[in-house]
């Protein structure tokens, strides 16, 4: 099965409407570990953990926690 591009999985939240504009520029920042130079394993789960963190707090909405989940799932099959 193939996966999903990490940009394109991230570029869905960067579009989707129902996002917060402050999940996005989180987003857009995490895109910045992406051009560190560490491997891609720590380039992915760096990118997971901001998305785990923003997906904690406690004003975000039920819709876009769940489009963060499913962008997490995506990049956690990448680690394994």
């Amino acid at each position: 099965m193939k996966q999903p591009n990490i940009l394109g999985v991230l570029d869905n939240i960067l579009l989707d409407k129902g996002i917060p504009r402050s999940i996005k520029v989180t987003v857009e920042k995490s895109l910045g570990s992406l051009r560190a130079n560490c491997s891609v394993e720590e380039k992915i789960s760096n990118i997971i953990s901001v998305l785990d963190d923003v997906s904690n707090d406690p004003n975000v909405s039920a819709y876009a926690r769940t489009q963060i989940w499913s962008a997490l799932t995506v990049l956690e099959g990448y680690n394994r």
